[in-house]
């Protein structure tokens, strides 16, 4: 293991980079976060366990004093440095920028009016899909804001911008009127899509590596073949658990007026703190049980 002390001199240690790096965020020390600026990197020459360098990252403890634009100084270690560094560049050293929100909007004279949106061509009317003239002021993750133009941000953040026009009503301007309405069903169609997906993947076969039954049948078939009564057993106490909700009637009595049939069936499950099998009594209504079983 190569581990070698680095002798810095007072200026050839220092050194200015900008980005996010950990520390209080607008100088509240009580709210620790990712503060954006650039930012001075020296050495702690005083303390010489600070300065010591591995090839192993793990071994590297060397330890920088970061002193922020707005003040503020705090000591990192090399690897979070590096850390933070890595999560915010690409593989060819571009910055990652996150968008947080839209908060503001303007439009030029080059932007196109609603009397001017509508061409008449060979006989036929056309509208002109046009986002020119219009920008939109964005706030970044990293607490900086600019302003970009609509063209940029309809193709890299379509649904915050479109969210933003209806927000702020002018989603029936020429430069929005022809794109935000579909970007909003596509985005609504794509969520039930998605929810729709995860309804139908809650029925898992096996949990915390144990196989999980479908059916009653199953689960006692399964008991069979592992010479077990788990799953028996988690039938029998629910049943005695919800036998006081149900009115058994003697034989050939008729049920009162208005009753309504419902079919039931168990679902099972297995708990993480002992795999101890779980089954439970509910109504067919799949949507229903979905919903309830969660808790």
């Amino acid at each position: 293991m190569s581990i070698r002390k680095w002798k810095y001199s007072a200026v050839s240690c220092q050194f200015r980079i900008s980005g996010l790096l950990p520390g209080p965020i607008a100088g509240d020390v009580s709210h620790p976060g990712y503060n954006h600026a650039t930012y001075d990197l020296y050495t702690n020459l005083e303390d010489s366990t600070c300065t010591l360098y591995s090839l192993n990252p793990i071994l590297d403890t060397r330890r920088y004093s970061v002193k922020f634009n707005d003040g503020d100084v705090t000591e990192l270690t090399a690897n979070v440095i590096a850390e933070a560094m890595y999560a915010q560049y690409d593989g060819d050293g571009n910055l990652y920028t996150l968008l947080g929100s839209i908060i503001d909007h303007e439009r030029s004279k080059d932007a196109v009016s609603l009397s001017d949106q509508k061409v008449i061509k060979n006989g036929k009317t056309y509208i002109r899909k046009s986002t020119a003239g219009w920008k939109l002021c964005c706030e970044w993750k990293d607490g900086s804001t600019s302003w970009e133009k609509l063209s940029i941000l309809k193709e890299s953040h379509p649904v915050k911008a479109a969210k933003y026009a209806i927000s702020q009503g002018i989603e029936g301007e020429p430069a929005f009127n022809w794109w935000v309405r579909p970007t909003i069903k596509k985005m609504n169609s794509i969520i039930s899509s998605v929810k729709q997906r995860q309804s139908q993947d809650k029925r898992k076969t096996h949990k915390w590596g144990i196989r999980v039954p479908a059916t009653v049948k199953e689960a006692l078939a399964m008991d069979t073949t592992n010479k077990n009564t788990l799953w028996a057993d988690a039938i029998a106490k629910e049943m005695r658990n919800v036998r006081v909700a149900f009115d058994t009637l003697p034989d050939g009595e008729n049920p009162p007026p208005g009753y309504q049939f419902v079919r039931c069936h168990m679902i099972f499950d297995v708990k993480m703190e002992d795999f101890r099998r779980k089954a439970r009594l509910v109504a067919l209504e799949i949507r229903t049980w979905l919903a309830t079983y969660a808790t």
